[in-house]
């Protein structure tokens, strides 16, 4: 009826200097082994929440607080080892999330999130990034937004798509393509510039870049698709209306 034991494991002070460290590993491997595993588990529960597992670091009066680090050791001969990050399944309700937020400044910018692939070595080429939504057997899949935040006096976050450069081959592309489905309307592409309240509204500029010494600038095509019954969709260019104004 009540609650079981604890174990707690904490190092000596320093009053004038620096704390005890915690070191926690296993011994190398054998010629013909692997080394062995650490594991931080929780007990199941028959009722209730299971207990959590926390890693955190104290907080700094005059100073920078500690970091968190998470590495994979090197190898030589297999691929490198993985970090997976994978929340809790449920039966009945909703999956677990997984959130990811920087550290707030109070009165300077909170932190940034850098997610990038290393740089490729002699003979290979650098990891892609993939962000996907998973499936489902009933209802709309999950939505991937990507947005800045408001800014209350200054400009909004750019958002920035770029390929980068190369030196051999063509140039990367650039593809935005809506989503396909058998018995309906297939999704659409939406490009909207900002309104202002009380000034002018964001411009749209498409355009090709300028032809090197010894080619041709490259092409603008606008195009409906074919139909095999029924009419072809149109392709309208026209100018708003102007309340006190030339349209």
């Amino acid at each position: 009826a009540m609650t079981g034991g604890s174990i707690s494991l904490a190092t000596g002070s320093g009053v004038a200097s620096t704390s005890g460290a915690v070191r926690i590993k296993t011994s190398d491997a054998g010629t013909t082994g692997v080394s062995g595993s650490i594991v931080f588990s929780t007990g199941t529960t028959s009722s209730g929440s299971s207990g959590l597992v926390k890693i955190s670091t104290g907080n700094a009066v005059t100073g920078r607080t500690g970091n968190i680090v998470l590495s994979v050791g090197q190898g030589t001969v297999d691929t490198g080892g993985d970090v997976i990050a994978t929340s809790g399944d449920t039966t009945a309700q909703t999956g677990g999330s997984i959130s990811l937020s920087t550290g707030t400044g109070t009165v300077k910018s909170s932190g940034s999130v850098v997610v990038r692939s290393s740089n490729a070595g002699t003979l290979g080429v650098s990891g892609f990034l993939k962000f996907t939504s998973g499936t489902t057997s009933s209802g709309s899949s999950g939505a991937i937004v990507i947005a800045t935040g408001a800014a209350t006096v200054g400009k909004g976050g750019d958002i920035l798509l770029s390929v980068g450069a190369g030196t051999a081959s063509i140039g990367g592309h650039v593809r935005v393509s809506a989503g396909n489905i058998d018995d309906t309307t297939g999704g659409s592409v939406s490009l909207s510039t900002g309104h202002g309240s009380t000034k002018s509204s964001g411009g749209v500029v498409i355009k090709t870049y300028d032809a090197g010494t010894l080619g041709v600038s490259g092409g603008l095509i606008f195009s409906t698709g074919t139909t095999s019954s029924g009419a072809s969709g149109m392709t309208k260019i026209s100018t708003g209306n102007a309340a006190g104004g030339k349209a």
